[in-house]
């Protein structure tokens, strides 16, 4: 079982190793052989930025500050701040008991 899974992965691991000197253009490589300095590539589109990656923090969806409501009645979602918006989804998701996620949003409070 695992030699028919192994052999196509390999395979393609071999054509793609073969494959990407084949990619870069020949021009570059040739400046990059004689000495000369190659243009930096101008950048045409805006960088692509993921939901969950390090920058701007995520905000809290509604279901997230729905389970806030549920857990903790008497506060208002919106009143944990940004920096802490990660360690809240942390704290939700966990397989810890209600009282002890409570306890632990608690001190995220200001």
């Amino acid at each position: 079982m695992t030699a028919k899974i192994f052999t196509p992965c390999l395979a393609l691991a071999c054509c793609l190793g073969a494959a990407v000197p084949a990619a870069i253009p020949a021009a570059s490589a040739d400046a990059v052989r004689s000495g000369e300095r190659a243009a930096p590539p101008v950048a045409t589109e805006a960088p692509v930025q993921l939901a969950l990656t390090f920058g701007d923090p995520v905000p809290l969806t509604q279901g997230e500050k729905a389970s806030i409501r549920f857990l903790m009645p008497d506060v208002d979602p919106d009143a944990f701040p940004p920096e802490t918006w990660g360690a809240v989804r942390g704290i939700l998701l966990s397989n810890d008991f209600d009282s002890e996620k409570r306890l632990q949003l608690k001190t995220l409070l200001p």
